[in-house]
């Protein structure tokens, strides 16, 4: 096996699109220039996988090389990861908020876009849900149906009380207008968070036609993570599409536990070496 890892620029000083270019081009050129640097790479057992954000831009590479084509990937293993900033008050994100409270998502997500100084008023914009707001009601409803909490399996919602509850806020989710916000906040600004419904940013958003096309899939997913539930979507709408899926979600670990198997004490890297053994 020949493992390759990408370094690419982080944000905010590298905002998006730059780090997914990046990402693509120095992949996309490895793979293609394999004489220069001694590999023999079996380009039809290609592996795309990622932790977190590099699970998000291992999403978003998969879909780059079914447009051009080539170098498609034959698996994808996805750790924890973020497929969507459309629905910022999911179940998942809602029960586990507080464990951000040392690097929020919504400040990561606007570093992305290159705010560096993120400012409360913004993150409270993105948090309630506001950004929705900045795109005609077609394309929300059809955002609305991509991220449906009712995608996930009653087995994965079962006896967890916060989905229970959830059904109560649903008519706070979407709010039906901008309020107090809109005169604070200036155009720049409501013009970079439209960039969040791109499927090079948000892969969860991606039709169905473009799903159809991904490869098969080891979908990690940690029960203590806002991340949770976008995870979970995104495996069922690759399932309603026909890609087969294998979810394996830890209890009792969070977003970065992957890096900390002693501590945490679960079998990811373990279950990801039988999965690749199983499929490659």
């Amino acid at each position: 096996m020949i493992l390759i890892a990408v370094e690419y620029p982080l944000a905010p000083e590298h905002k998006y699109p730059i780090p997914i270019e990046e990402a693509f081009s120095e992949t996309n050129y490895v793979l293609n220039n394999q004489e220069k640097y001694d590999l023999n790479i079996d380009l039809n057992r290609i592996v795309l996988a990622g932790d977190s954000a590099g699970a998000n831009i291992a999403t978003v590479l998969s879909n780059k090389f079914r447009f051009i084509n080539e170098n498609l990937p034959m698996l994808q293993v996805l750790i924890n990861p973020p497929t969507q900033y459309f629905n910022m008050l999911l179940p998942s994100m809602i029960k586990y908020a507080s464990i951000e409270n040392f690097m929020p998502r919504s400040k990561m997500i606007l570093w992305h876009l290159g705010i560096g100084h993120v400012k409360n008023i913004q993150e409270d914009f993105l948090l309630r849900n506001y950004h929705t707001l900045l795109i005609d009601e077609h394309f929300r409803e059809k955002l609305k149906s991509y991220t449906d909490v009712n995608l996930i399996p009653e087995g994965y919602r079962n006896g967890f009380g916060y989905y229970e509850s959830y059904d109560k806020l649903k008519n706070l989710v979407y709010p039906q207008k901008i309020i107090d916000h809109e005169k604070n906040l200036d155009e720049n600004f409501k013009i970079a968070l439209k960039q969040l419904f791109n499927i090079d940013v948000s892969p969860g958003l991606a039709d169905d036609e473009l799903l159809k096309k991904q490869p098969k899939t080891f979908m990690i997913i940690s029960e203590q993570d806002t991340r949770k539930d976008e995870g979970l979507i995104y495996a069922q709408r690759l399932s309603n599409n026909g890609v087969q899926v294998d979810i394996a979600l830890y209890d009792n670990v969070f977003h970065t536990s992957f890096f900390y198997p002693e501590e945490t004490n679960h079998p990811m890297r373990g279950d990801i070496v039988s999965f690749l053994k199983k499929n490659l």
